[in-house]
């Protein structure tokens, strides 16, 4: 199980403890009683899922504004431990650990002891995706990569650039790859994309159909991304569009090149995002009067090629 322990400490100085108890979310922290813009201690954050209760967004430490200490920050919704770490001086560092998500959804229950309320997911048993150091906030050292069973599939040296390990695959003799693999590629893409977020912004009243956009790419010898290139675009929504493409860009230096016989290799990749539009409605006819209601439903599918 994860164990979390949310205190009410000032780390030393006086403090004045905040709570904001939104529409969507539950935040508590401590500010410095002398600056009140400054969070100094234990730091929570939890969400309002729409099927009611609570759930772990993240938590950890602040000194004088920054963040500190051990951190951890969860999957939307459903108490799955996301990743985990240090922070120093408001940048992460030390060991970090991210972990798949589990795929139910976890209960929280709150534990009463002497130092005070303690939050605990209840049976989590999350399985590592990525593991391994981050130096002045930057990824340092050799990473290592695991499926979803936890057997490492790739080790990467990101002080040099170079994949070391490859569990499917010579290391001299490969093909270009996401470092990290599909799970890692697909979450970024659509952590950098956040359809949710983007349509909050779209006014959905306005005709959005069934449509997709295609890049071509190249990674070049070194794993770099370039030479985007628009295939086909049926989105008429410029948002849409404008977000697919940063999100295509956000790849860049985030491969290992193609290799043959130990030479790297330019490879030409694809990228396609398709908007999927469902609806369904009822109507109404008096005779005099038409009644209709029309909800849609929207879905986004990425796929790298």
């Amino acid at each position: 199980m994860v164990l979390l322990a949310f205190c009410k400490t000032g780390y030393g100085q006086q403090t004045v403890l905040v709570t904001k108890n939104k529409e969507n979310y539950y935040e508590e922290y401590s500010v410095l009683q002398s600056d009140k813009k400054i969070k100094h201690g234990r730091y929570l954050k939890l969400g309002k899922p729409l099927f009611g209760g609570y759930s772990f967004e993240s938590v950890g430490s602040y000194t004088h504004g920054l963040k500190t200490g051990f951190w951890e920050t969860y999957y939307e919704n459903n108490n799955n431990i996301k990743e985990q770490g240090f922070y120093k001086n408001d940048q992460r560092d030390s060991v970090w650990v991210s972990f798949y998500p589990e795929g139910i959804q976890r209960k929280i229950a709150e534990v009463q002891s002497e130092e005070g309320t303690s939050l605990q997911v209840v049976d989590a048993n999350p399985i590592t995706s990525k593991m391994g150091n981050y130096r002045d906030g930057e990824i340092s050292g050799i990473w290592e990569y695991f499926d979803q069973r936890g057997v490492i599939i790739q080790k990467y040296n990101h002080d040099h650039d170079s994949l070391v390990f490859s569990n499917n695959a010579d290391t001299k003799n490969i093909d270009a790859g996401y470092i990290g693999g599909e799970f890692q590629l697909y979450q970024h893409l659509y952590d950098i994309f956040d359809f949710d977020g983007l349509m909050t912004t779209i006014n959905t009243k306005i005709s959005l159909q069934s449509s997709k956009i295609v890049f071509k790419f190249t990674v070049d010898e070194t794993g770099k991304l370039r030479d985007i290139t628009e295939l086909e675009n049926t989105v008429s929504n410029k948002k849409i569009y404008d977000r697919a493409f940063e999100s295509t860009q956000s790849l860049n230096a985030k491969w290992y090149p193609t290799m043959q016989n130990g030479i790297p290799q330019t490879i030409t990749k694809t990228i396609t995002f398709k908007l999927d539009v469902s609806s369904s409605g009822e109507s109404f006819d008096t005779g005099k009067w038409f009644f209709a209601k029309t909800t849609k439903g929207f879905n986004l599918g990425i796929k790298v090629e």
